[in-house]
């Protein structure tokens, strides 16, 4: 409550011919925050953000939600909004607290399972619209799913982030195709396919672990990918497809397993900057080298070593494939 001073003839003077000044005081109560949200109830797609605007409030204020499993609750950086995000389905409850006013907020939120227009049929992920990605660029593919279908993803550029959980046992062809924003991806020891063309062009993935249990690694799955500085190919694996690693331009290093035994066309044609290859297998696998274009090393001049195992370093240099590396053929240490 503030006291504010009037006088009569400040106030009134010529309109009742007050001469005098006599004081008045009135009680007038300044109420400047009036907190509000434009929403106090709200559904939201599981993996997805919401944003519900704030007004009125006095700029020092905090948010929670009764239920973190459910839902969380962000406060943009100007405090203007609030960002919800749903995470598993039921309802929760997001309070917004004015700490200078007391003044609180309430908002019902409920968190609906996968998106609309997302597609499961009998395990296999089929579609996920490119318009259902959520703001953050984050998905979680839920454990009912067994298999990543052909061109699921293919062209989400809003993609960053995607967690498979261990039901998964196959990637199709395409399916990340052209996620050129994608950065992280898990790939679950219980993947035992995946299709070519599978991480094609995705520009920003920078690291990936591909699993034990695969045995053939596909045509162009991983070409384009530019940040992808090293790879490490597991021992099961016997066969490198046609431009698998092509044009990885930050490639430097790849460590082969022990049965490879056969590396494609072009495989890693264009891998300017790969400097170290390493092989486990005793025997030398074979490389394409018929035709310059479709050498399995093409366009790769900045070869420094090539490690093998110590018991066939003469083998390896003896080799009709990998004798021309001459000297670059050093054992492992």
């Amino acid at each position: 409550i503030n006291k504010v001073v009037l006088t009569a003839t400040d106030l009134l003077g010529k309109a009742i011919g007050v001469t005098t000044e006599e004081s008045f005081y009135f009680d007038v109560e300044l109420n400047f925050f009036d907190l509000q949200v434009a929403q106090d109830d709200v559904e939201v797609e599981k993996e997805k953000i919401i944003e519900v605007y704030i007004s009125g409030s006095s700029g020092n204020i905090e948010v929670s939600s009764s239920s973190q499993e459910i839902a969380t609750a962000t406060l943009s950086d100007d405090k203007s909004k609030v960002r919800i995000r749903g995470m598993k389905e039921g309802e929760s409850r997001v309070v917004i607290t004015d700490n200078q006013t007391n003044q609180t907020k309430t908002i019902i939120v409920r968190v609906k399972g996968i998106p609309t227009g997302v597609s499961i049929e009998n395990g296999v992920l089929q579609k996920w619209p490119c318009d259902k990605i959520p703001i953050d660029g984050k998905i979680i593919i839920p454990n009912s799913v067994t298999s990543i279908g052909a061109y699921a993803f293919k062209g989400c550029l809003d993609l960053v982030s995607v967690t498979l959980p261990e039901t998964v046992v196959s990637i199709s062809i395409h399916a990340f195709d052209g996620c050129q924003n994608l950065v992280s991806i898990n790939l679950p020891n219980t993947i035992t396919t995946i299709g070519a063309h599978a991480f094609n062009n995705c520009n920003n993935l920078a690291s990936i672990t591909l699993p034990e249990s695969i045995k053939v690694i596909p045509s162009r799955v991983f070409s384009g990918c530019m940040y992808l500085k090293e790879v490490h190919i597991p021992d099961g694996v016997t066969h490198i497809g046609e431009r698998a690693f092509a044009d990885n331009t930050s490639l430097k290093k790849v460590v082969m397993g022990k049965k490879i035994n056969l590396i494609g066309p072009a495989a890693f044609s264009g891998c300017i900057n790969l400097q170290t290859i390493q092989i486990k297998n005793l025997v030398p696998p074979s490389y394409y080298s018929n035709s310059t274009y479709s050498h399995s090393f093409y366009r790769t001049n900045n070869i420094q070593q090539i490690l093998v195992p110590t018991q066939s370093v003469d083998i390896y240099k003896s080799n009709s494939y990998w004798g021309g590396f001459g000297d670059k053929i050093k054992a492992q240490d």
